[in-house]
């Protein structure tokens, strides 16, 4: 045994210093202190804090909008059934408004009254003449949204090309070939007419019957 250099005897009175840590080892893993070893490194924390967990978050994506497949379209038949008696309607409110009027001053009272009566019930009313309501259908757009002051005014002026004497009622007849049952004034104002469907039961009521 090599006899211990001055420098190594420790002399009574000198400090006692720690022994020196070991290196750090590269390949060591942190270990979470919730127990979950990730193999992740973890950032220390401060002594007696507790252990950050995260939440997760929740993301509400957009409903699209409902398409125009649910519509229905309307028949031709109950098409013309409402026609028919929107128009003795508006025969019997001009009689009692034309008595003792000239001929010129009847036709633009009914070509005025027409279009009165159409603004106003396919725009305040959902789309539904008397006569429509009656064979419970409406008219909407081609996308199902409701009319508009612009769309009813043009879609009576297709009516008034339809009623044309040259058009030959061509105009009406469009509809009987056409694959969504369009006439021209449906065509001009990018308008359909469906049916009005009918509202289920409620479910009070189900269980009551």
């Amino acid at each position: 045994m090599l006899p211990e250099s001055p420098e190594d005897i420790a002399h009574p009175g000198d400090p006692v210093l720690p022994a020196p840590a070991p290196p750090p080892d590269d390949d060591a893993q942190a270990v979470d202190p919730a127990g979950d070893d990730t193999g992740a490194a973890t950032p220390p924390q401060a002594a007696g804090a507790a252990p950050v967990r995260l939440r997760p978050v929740r993301l509400s994506l957009p409903v699209a909008p409902p398409t125009t497949t649910s519509l229905v379209l309307a028949g031709l038949f109950p098409r013309g059934l409402a026609f028919l008696v929107d128009a003795m309607i508006l025969v019997l409110v001009e009689s009692f408004l034309l008595i003792g009027s000239s001929a010129a001053t009847g036709g633009v009272l009914w070509l005025a009254l027409w279009a009165a009566y159409e603004w106003y019930f396919l725009v305040d009313r959902n789309g539904q003449t008397p006569g429509k309501m009656l064979m419970r259908i409406r008219v909407v757009k081609v996308d199902g949204s409701p009319l508009k002051t612009p769309d009813a005014l043009l879609r009576y002026l297709g009516y008034v090309i339809n009623s044309l004497p040259f058009v030959f009622g061509m105009g009406w007849a469009w509809a009987v070939i056409d694959s969504r049952r369009q006439g021209w004034h449906d065509k001009l104002a990018r308008t359909l007419v469906v049916v009005v469907s009918r509202p289920g039961p409620s479910p009070d009521s189900a269980r009551r019957g």
